[in-house]
């Protein structure tokens, strides 16, 4: 390898140098920017998990109301934020699931 380099001009061997700094910048940001969006992808998923708690609470909240008061309009509040629910857990299953 030292025959190689001590064989070339001065100004190939600056032109050698500043490729591999170029690739290994290259590298080094194209991981960078794989991590941010894999962190983006977390932000995402912890932001749907939040959703689904926010659902469950309602139809909690709507199912002790049906409890104490037994009408109908309560039942459907529950119901409807159960279904709420139920779409947004399939909406994140069925985006961890995507490769």
């Amino acid at each position: 390898m030292g025959y190689v380099l001590s064989n070339l001009s001065i100004g190939r061997k600056l032109l050698l140098g500043f490729g591999l700094v170029v690739v290994v910048a290259l590298g080094v940001a194209s991981v960078g920017f794989i991590n941010i969006f894999a962190l983006l992808e977390r932000g995402d998923l912890m932001t749907g998990i939040a959703e689904s708690q926010i659902h469950l609470l309602r139809a909690k909240v709507a199912q002790q109301d049906y409890v104490r008061s037994g009408s109908p309009d309560s039942a459907q509040r529950a119901q409807a934020s159960l279904n709420a629910l139920q779409s947004r857990l399939d909406a994140l299953l069925g985006g961890a699931l995507e490769p």
